[in-house]
This record gives structure tokens, sequence and C-alpha cells, in this order.
């Protein structure tokens, strides 16, 4: 057989449902209690992704604080990485 473009898909689909293959799709409906449940995901990930987009803003802006405060004072502010916390 030839293979022009157009034609492929209905060969692929010719050739499996020779095998039984082809299992015919399900056309799935959501319930309003779904649909409800699903817009209640999409606003939690919303309010989700303004939280960490806050917390990473809060982030760079602390860490800038400490890089100016560093080289303005000349003093380590940042503990190095492995350094043990004094217990009292």
């Amino acid at each position: 057989m030839a293979c022009r473009s157009k034609e492929l898909p209905k060969w692929w689909v010719r050739c499996y449902r020779k095998k039984g293959e082809i299992v015919p799709a399900e056309v799935l409906t959501m319930t309003e209690k779904e649909k409800q449940e699903v817009e209640a995901l999409r606003a939690e990930n919303a309010k989700l992704k303004k939280q960490l987009e806050d917390a990473e803003l809060r982030a760079l802006a602390y860490d800038t604080m400490i890089d100016v405060a560093e080289e303005q004072l000349g003093v380590k502010i940042r503990k190095k990485s492995g350094t043990k916390q004094s217990n009292g």
C-alpha cells in the first residue's frame, strides 16, 4: 500500500479493527459535584501558586537585605553550611 498521509489513519484503523484491538472510546461526563470539586481544586491550586510566588519573593527580599547588610557592615551574617547551632 502506498502511504499517503490522509490514508494512513484509515489504514491503521482497518488493520487494528481486524485484530479486535480497537476499543470504542467512552464519553465521560462529570456530575455537578465533580464539576464543583474540580473548580475547588483549581481555585486551591491558584491560591497555592500565589502563596508560593509570595514566599519566593519574600525569600529573595531577605537574601537581598542580608547581602546589603553584609556589604555595608562588613560582617558575615549567614552561617556557613554545616555549622552547628549553639545550645543555650
